[in-house]
């Protein structure tokens, strides 16, 4: 099959739908595989661990690697060239619906998170936090790298990002931490959107500057914060590598609206999914039966509930004006 040279609206739909219902899912197992999961820890299972390992270095990366694309493309088609209005958006999508969440976790988990937490990207909303500083960064790249003509030299400057992350490991406060260490998958977007897909993975450059900077990095930076965070880094940027090999996809006509439907609520799924399984596993009853019944029943039933609950809530704020804008969602 003839891999795409840039990614289809449908295959970049998919991956979105596929990464939230990861999400999601990532969430529920981790009652049965995190020992200092905040809200109830189950029976240990070491499948569920191994599960939420490979859903967790992969699912985000997605999302920052498609907001990115998206991003670049929009940019190159000549969008975003207000500044401010670009900023105004974006205070609206992400600040926002993290604020109006953020404090709504506050009051309902009132023993585990306090106000101040806000400032270092409190429970599951570290990622609008962290999103939201890529965009203030975003036009400053795209200045600097339209200014290189040479996409090999563009390539290298990309793999260049790697190297910001351990100058601000210890800097968790806006989640400036996880803004340098997502970089490399939010500008990954812009060298494939600019080079294309097929031009980018045959060139040697992209994976000699690549190796370079893991050695560079292995040499360089502490053993323990190499073993713990950038193996990981770079291990999730090759599975993104893997998924755009994957040829274009057509969503059947049969499941276009359904798919389209949950990747127009992703941003409602995310926010409330957190809150549902939460209370989910801190009442009685429930926490009960997950600590008794089979860890795979366990993550069925938390899945199912917490999905189609956090979807249809998003679903219904997403029919009234006031409750699109506290959420996020696109103003009609």
């Amino acid at each position: 099959m003839k891999i795409s040279n840039q990614l289809s609206l449908d295959t970049l739909t998919l991956y979105r739908v596929i990464a939230m219902i990861m999400v999601v899912l990532y969430h529920c197992t981790c009652y049965y595989a995190s020992p200092t999961w905040p809200f109830g820890e189950g029976p240990y299972d070491p499948i569920m661990k191994v599960m939420t390992t490979l859903m967790g270095g992969i699912h985000m990366p997605v999302f920052v690697f498609i907001s990115g694309y998206l991003y670049w493309t929009l940019k190159h088609k000549g969008h975003y060239n207000n500044l401010l209005l670009f900023y105004k958006n974006k205070v609206l999508r992400l600040l926002v619906p993290y604020l109006v969440i953020g404090n709504v976790i506050v009051l309902l988990f009132s023993d585990l998170y306090q106000i101040e937490q806000l400032l270092y990207g409190i429970c599951h909303l570290w990622f609008l936090q962290m999103l939201f500083g890529l965009f203030i960064l975003s036009p400053g790249l795209w200045y600097l790298l339209e200014t290189v003509q040479n996409d090999r030299l563009v390539t290298g400057l990309v793999m260049v990002s790697f190297l910001f992350f351990p100058f601000f490991a210890e800097t968790n406060f806006l989640e400036i931490t996880k803004i340098f260490y997502f970089l490399p998958f939010f500008l990954l977007g812009y060298v494939l959107q600019r080079r294309g897909v097929t031009e980018t993975y045959k060139d040697w450059v992209f994976w000699l500057s690549l190796m370079g900077s893991f050695t560079l990095l292995f040499a360089l930076c502490p053993k323990s914060l190499f073993m713990d965070k950038v193996i990981r880094e770079y291990a999730s940027f090759l599975a993104i590598i893997v998924v755009t090999l994957i040829p274009n996809f057509v969503i059947p006509k049969g499941t276009k609206l359904l798919v389209e439907n949950i990747s127009n609520n992703s941003m409602g799924i995310y926010l409330f999914h957190q809150i549902i399984v939460a209370c989910l596993m801190m009442t009685p009853t429930i926490k009960g039966w997950l600590d008794t019944t089979n860890c795979y029943s366990g993550v069925l039933f938390l899945f199912s509930t917490t999905f189609v609950s956090s979807w249809l809530l998003s679903i219904i704020c997403n029919q009234y004006k006031l409750t699109r804008l506290l959420i996020g969602s696109k103003l009609q």
